[in-house]
């Protein structure tokens, strides 16, 4: 496979002639091997001057040895958080479905609410004397 990428490169160098559906073909089936085989894929990704900026920071300090470790660990993040995400929409969602499952709101009063608060308070308070 990597063979046909570098015939493929020289022969578009040395001006041979391939059209467009080769080339798409060749590079489709190129990536359905590397996928298929769980190789690591080149992948160009285009960043903002601010983001560039960022990871040329990161490499520089030292703790990356590269940019493509700089974009691997916020990749990392990024899935924590979006399992963390996930995480606490399915907690919210239980607790409304709990909330509606409890029954029929009830009427209350805010000046009994703080009675409550301020007894339970107290309660939970030594006493200063």
């Amino acid at each position: 496979m990597h063979l046909e990428v570098l015939i493929l490169f020289f022969s578009l160098r040395s001006g041979n002639a391939f059209n467009c559906q080769s080339l798409t073909i060749l590079a489709n089936r190129s990536i359905l091997t590397l996928e298929f085989i769980g190789t690591a894929m080149p992948l160009n990704v285009n960043l903002t001057p601010k983001l560039e900026e960022l990871v040329r920071r990161k490499v520089s300090s030292g703790r990356y040895n590269s940019a493509s470790e700089v974009v691997r660990e916020a990749l990392r993040i990024m899935e924590s958080h979006d399992e963390l995400q996930s995480l606490r929409l399915e907690q919210l969602r239980r607790d409304i479905r709990d909330g509606l499952d409890s029954g029929p709101a009830r009427p209350w009063s805010v000046a009994e609410m703080k009675r409550e608060g301020r007894k339970h308070r107290s309660a939970r308070r030594p006493s200063a004397k």
